[in-house]
């Protein structure tokens, strides 16, 4: 049991200071010493990537006012990311920070500056800095109520066990995490492999390069814009047969409701239910057949994907199941295929997710700047190898495994991290 249960410090005394960064805008340089704002602190990590630079001079003028060194502890003061805590780590590189930024200078004879970092990103501290937010349209934590937070007041020992407790935590959803991002990212190369396709390497940006001809009957009745043309996806392979993808998969097929009553419920799918990470949808939001005019309409075993840039690039699709009544709706930027007789949908799925078919089909898209969208032009002239349907089956099979091990690492790796909350917790409470 804590000794100390229930008895709190305020953070300025065990503090020596609590300042923040530079209240004014430097001037920018193209290399010089690092400048951090908001944006490269996180729960537990300083960033010194993706950073501005100031000069040496501007950089002397502010470390005057504001020093921060190994060991000290930034706080994210403004924005809808406030009250994120990082120990600036040792060996770090020199830099100065912006007002977003709150700087702890640490009095480590009295408490652990990790300690102090777990603390405030737990609920503890989050609860007592939601409720010192001022301002509407900009939210901002002001120092002197960053001074007021209240940490708990326990012996250097409890303090190490919650340390080792969160970073065991840490580290291991780390290390599984990274473990299925492997496997998500092995899927490319197993599905190539077992296509036997192999890519060209990618051509040098030479002058020779960018010079290419084209047949006139290559390019009559359809797109003529060079970057179409310039590069052609290659998914050839010698073990299976190339088809084209329109005489195996109805694209954006007619789908009504009209059997339906506009009072049968439906499921319905945003864009932000689809999980560009592991390629499902989330079919949990439920409405009805007279809601659904002028969505994009689906069925059960359809495969939606988004033609939508960022969303493309980013792989969001999936196979629709489980659907509400086998019937949905969703985003109009989706492309709807429904496979014909002979063709696994989820095969074709882990084609169409295929990097280097998505990087090309970039070239095909058309609209304005930040709403361009993937014609289904592109498919209409698409090939792809097709396998006899037990291989189909087989890659199809295999990949959800893939990815269902890659699910069930980030999934036990959250619980993981909640388990050791909870122990910190009651740690904290003197439980």
């Amino acid at each position: 049991m804590n000794d100390s249960k229930g008895k709190t410090i305020k953070l300025s005394k065990v503090c020596t200071k609590i300042t923040d960064g530079t209240h004014f805008t430097p001037i920018y340089t193209d290399k010089g010493v690092i400048f951090l704002s908001v944006k490269n602190v996180r729960k537990n990590r300083v960033f010194f990537d993706d950073t501005k630079f100031i000069s040496e001079q501007e950089h002397k003028k502010l470390v005057k006012r504001c020093n921060p060194i190994s060991g000290d502890i930034l706080l994210t003061k403004v924005g809808n990311t406030y009250g994120l805590a990082a120990v600036i780590p040792d060996n770090s590189p020199e830099f100065s920070i912006f007002v977003s930024l709150a700087l702890l200078k640490i009095n480590k004879s009295k408490i652990n500056s990790y300690f102090v970092m777990y603390f405030l990103n737990s609920q503890f501290g989050k609860i007592q800095m939601d409720r010192f937010i001022k301002g509407i349209g900009q939210p901002d934590l002001h120092l002197e109520d960053i001074a007021n937070i209240k940490i708990p007041l326990l012996s250097f020992d409890e303090q190490e066990i919650i340390i080792n407790k969160m970073d065991n935590a840490y580290n291991s959803k780390k290390q599984k995490e990274a473990e299925a991002q492997r496997l998500l990212d092995s899927i490319d190369d197993y599905l190539l492999r077992e296509l036997g396709i192999e890519l060209p390497q990618p051509s040098q940006n030479t002058v020779s390069d960018r010079i290419f001809y084209r047949k006139l009957s290559d390019i009559s009745g359809g797109r003529f814009d060079a970057g179409v043309h310039h590069k052609k996806l290659s998914l050839q392979t010698e073990l299976h047969p190339m088809v084209q993808f329109k005489n195996h998969v109805l694209i954006n097929p007619l789908t009504i409701f009209s059997q339906y009553k506009l009072s049968n419920e439906v499921s319905f799918i945003p864009m932000e239910n689809i999980s560009e990470i592991f390629a499902e949808a989330n079919t949990s939001t439920i409405r009805i057949v007279s809601e659904s005019k002028g969505y994009t309409k689906f069925l059960e075993d359809d495969l939606i994907w988004a033609k939508i840039t960022p969303c493309m690039e980013n792989g969001k699709s999936a196979v629709v199941t489980e659907l509400k009544n086998n019937i949905g709706f969703g985003s109009t930027e989706y492309h709807v295929f429904r496979a014909k007789i002979g063709t696994n949908i989820r095969y074709i799925h882990a084609l169409l997710r295929l990097k280097i078919l998505r990087n090309y089909a970039t070239l095909y898209f058309s609209g304005s700047a930040g709403h361009q969208r993937v014609s289904d032009q592109f498919f209409k002239s698409l090939l792809i190898p097709l396998p006899p349907i037990e291989k189909q089956n087989e890659i199809a099979e295999h990949i959800t495994q893939i990815r269902e091990q890659a699910k069930q690492l980030k999934e036990e790796a959250k619980r993981e991290l909640e388990q050791a909350k909870i122990e910190v917790e009651k740690i904290i409470l003197g439980e």
